[in-house]
């Protein structure tokens, strides 16, 4: 019995946990926003928590850096944050562990608002900010610096491959309307250097298949 049990907390704890939660709440969240009206709104973000700098700045609503992360413009918009979000997010969390994959997507999220925030403000242009792709490019940047600090190579994962990566999300920002590229800039630096602090690399990954 307690071989079953200890099993069973086994699969448990090497399961993604933290991203199958964000990933669960981001949808969850979604579908009560798209039920109760137009996801396409800016207007309608902004009641929901939408990044506003107004509202920060101006009325002091910082939980607005957090609560933006959890809105989506849209399907699309939900679906592609979530694959990339699962695709690399279970990766993260398989090799940092499931605390350190929930401080990296949460400080990533954040400061991903955060520098979007400072670059509307900077430029006097301002714009209803949604989406978890400051954490989920965090994410991104949390592997590339595992990838780093496994000399290239882990879990058949490599630099190029993660920088190549890296590099086209960026540019695809770029060439498209309407994408909050300072959020994903903040996003994956953040989740860079956070990893830098949490990451310690274990024995056995080095190299790994």
């Amino acid at each position: 019995m307690r071989e079953k049990q200890r099993e069973l907390a086994e699969r448990i704890n090497k399961m993604p946990c933290v991203i199958i939660f964000f990933a669960a709440a981001n949808i969850a969240i979604f579908l009560l926003t798209d039920f109760m009206g137009d996801t396409q709104s800016a207007e309608y973000i902004e009641r929901w928590g939408g990044m506003f700098p107004p509202r920060i700045y101006g009325e002091g609503q910082y939980w607005r850096l957090l609560s933006s992360c959890f809105l989506h413009y849209g399907a699309d918009h939900l679906t592609n944050n979530m694959v990339l979000l699962c695709c690399v997010g279970s990766r993260v969390e398989k090799l940092t562990g499931h605390w350190k994959t929930l401080t990296i997507y949460l400080l990533s999220g954040i400061c991903g608002s955060l520098l979007s925030c400072l670059a509307m403000i900077s430029k006097g242009e301002y714009a209803v900010s949604a989406g978890a792709s400051g954490a989920v490019f965090g994410m991104i940047g949390s592997l590339l610096w595992i990838v780093v600090r496994n000399r290239g190579n882990v879990d058949g994962i490599t630099t190029k491959g993660m920088v190549l990566m890296a590099a086209l999300s960026l540019y695809y920002g770029f060439v498209s309307v309407g994408v909050d590229n300072a959020g994903h800039i903040g996003g994956i630096l953040t989740g860079f250097l956070v990893t830098i602090l949490l990451y310690r690399r274990r024995p056995h990954e080095v190299g790994a298949a």
